[in-house]
C-alpha cells in the first residue's frame, strides 16, 4: 500500500492506526461547517505535521442541526451580497480555508453552479462571518477550537486613530 485515505478518525485512532507514520497517510475527510469546524485541535495537528490533504464534507447539511448551513440567513445574506449561490459561497469558504472538498449534484446545472466557486474570492469580513457560525451553533464550544490555527495573527487594536479611515457601508455603521 503506498498512500491511504481515512474519514473521521480522532488523533489518538490515527495514532494507533499509523505509528510512527508507517503508513503514507495521504487524505483525511471530515465533517466540516460553518457550525462545526471539523475535528479536535490534536487531529488537526496531527494531520497538518504529517502534511495529510483535509476534506471537507458535510458543508451543505451538518446533521444533525436543525438549521442547514445553506439555509442560514448569514450565508443567504453573504450570497445575496455577492450575486452567487449560498451552495458557492460555503464551497468557496472552505477552499479559502485551503480544504479540498467534496461535493455531489443531481444535475449538469448543480455541477456547474459548484465548479463556478473557483471564480471568485470572499473578502475577509465575510470568511470571519462565516467561521464565526461555529461559536453561535454552539457556545459550549470555544472560539478558537479546531481550525482557527489557519488564519493568519491579525495585528492587534491600537484603537481608532491607527485605523484610518472607514470606506463603504463600513463607513455608514
Amino acid at each position: 500500500v503506498r498512500s491511504l485515505g481515512v474519514r473521521g478518525f480522532k488523533a489518538e485512532e490515527l495514532e494507533t492506526l499509523f505509528p510512527g507514520g508507517a503508513a503514507a497517510l495521504e487524505v483525511a475527510q471530515c465533517g466540516f461547517t460553518p457550525y462545526r469546524h471539523g475535528p479536535a485541535r490534536a487531529t488537526w495537528r496531527l494531520l497538518g505535521v504529517r502534511s495529510v490533504a483535509l476534506v471537507a464534507s458535510g458543508l451543505f447539511t451538518d446533521w444533525p442541526h436543525a438549521l442547514a448551513p445553506i439555509r442560514d440567513p448569514h450565508v443567504l445574506a453573504v450570497a445575496s451580497r455577492h450575486g452567487r449561490e449560498p451552495s458557492q459561497i460555503l464551497l468557496r469558504w472552505a477552499l479559502q480555508l485551503g480544504l479540498a472538498v467534496v461535493f455531489r449534484a443531481s444535475s449538469r446545472q448543480h455541477v456547474a453552479q459548484n465548479v463556478a466557486a473557483l471564480g471568485f474570492e470572499l473578502p475577509a469580513r465575510d470568511m470571519l462571518l462565516l467561521s464565526s457560525l461555529a461559536t453561535l451553533a454552539d457556545p459550549e464550544i470555544p472560539p478558537g477550537d479546531g481550525f482557527a490555527h489557519v488564519y493568519e495573527p491579525q495585528p492587534p487594536d491600537r484603537g481608532p486613530q491607527d485605523r484610518g479611515p472607514r470606506q463603504g457601508r463600513e463607513a455608514e455603521l
